[in-house]
């Protein structure tokens, strides 16, 4: 058994899959094994993967019925047996230390979770732009209350250079063909994660503007994937005080499905994708009483959730939410074009 198992979710990535292997079969950190997952994939990916498992015995190659990136992870996790794994999309890949210092760090001091900067990669452009996981988290320090822990929550929730110890999401709950999945399990693993630290070194390529990935993806069906993915990670949250935290970084995540909304929505309050956002509003009602008492915003804001958590005005309040961001989004290309032209 290796010490550390990396999963690579593959779906229509035959043009991307050689180059994020090539990063993972070169580590400087061997002793780990690479879970290919075919995920019903039409394309040659599957082939792709089997030369590479002729070639190195730490990767495997595993079939499976066509169910979503969620029931890649789902399936994935409930079959690791190594202490550490991480997730690397067919489409990214790690620098050439990346485990290697992700799993003497994680040693070291015992993490259950650790977590690293990495870089934006845009086709076409040369440069690679580092990306700071989160503010306000010291460096290579170990966070082990719970509060502190699940400030980790404001950073990205994207799995890149993040290594998680198996056993704290073992009893993950994952839906199948959804998008966004890895917000689920980043959220789960922080509510049980006793030991978490954070280190400031660029250690995966994420390469943002692919055609068809979930970032480029503009297809309003988006919308019912934030919401399903939302209510995947409240549903497994325990609603009490000691969650205060990650309560609040739910909510804020209601707030952004309310924006998505606003952005991909083609026919306001009429479509089949409204009745799915309100739900995200509606659920987090349940966690009113722990939200406002640990609250600390602006008035505006204040009001905003006093009427987004009410039972009477949460549907009012959520239109003109949308509204708003809508005209302040319009606004904003306006002035662009004015200063563009200027």
């Amino acid at each position: 058994m290796a010490n550390v198992t990396v999963l690579v979710p593959m779906y229509n990535v035959e043009k991307y899959v050689s180059k994020c292997l090539d990063s993972l079969i070169s580590q400087t950190y061997k002793d780990i094994e690479i879970w290919a997952v075919n995920d019903g994939s039409p394309d040659n990916s599957r082939n792709i993967v089997l030369d590479y498992a002729a070639k190195d015995s730490r990767v495997k190659l595993i079939d499976k019925e066509n169910g979503g990136y969620g029931s890649v992870l789902q399936m994935g996790i409930k079959k690791i047996k190594s202490p550490y794994f991480l997730i690397c999309d067919p489409d990214d890949w790690l620098e050439p230390t990346a485990i290697e210092k992700l799993y003497n760090f994680s040693l070291k001091s015992n993490l259950d979770l650790a977590v690293g900067d990495y870089y934006d990669v845009f086709v076409g452009d040369k440069n690679k732009h580092v990306v700071h996981f989160i503010k306000n988290i010291t460096p290579h320090k170990v966070y082990t209350e719970e509060k502190d822990i699940q400030r980790f929550s404001f950073g990205a929730v994207s799995p890149h250079a993040k290594l998680f110890r198996t056993s704290i999401v073992k009893n993950i709950d994952l839906p199948m063909r959804v998008n966004y999945t890895d917000f689920i399990l980043y959220i789960y693993a922080l509510t049980n994660a006793k030991r978490v630290s954070y280190i400031d070194i660029p250690l995966a390529n994420y390469l943002k503007d692919r055609p068809n990935n979930s970032v480029t993806n503009v297809n309003p069906s988006r919308l019912k994937d934030h919401a399903m993915v939302w209510n995947g990670a409240f549903n497994q949250i325990p609603i009490k005080k000691e969650n205060s935290v990650i309560l609040q970084r739910l909510y804020e995540a209601v707030l952004g499905n309310l924006i998505v909304y606003s952005l991909y929505s083609t026919d306001y309050f009429h479509d089949k994708y409204w009745k799915y956002i309100l739900d995200t509003v509606r659920e987090v009602r349940k966690a009113a009483p722990i939200l406002k008492s640990n609250f600390n915003g602006s008035i505006v804001n204040k009001i905003i959730m006093n009427g987004l958590l009410n039972e009477k005005s949460y549907i009012r309040y959520s239109r003109n939410y949308v509204l708003y961001v809508s005209k302040k989004n319009k606004l904003r290309k306006t002035i662009k074009k004015i200063r563009s032209k200027s």
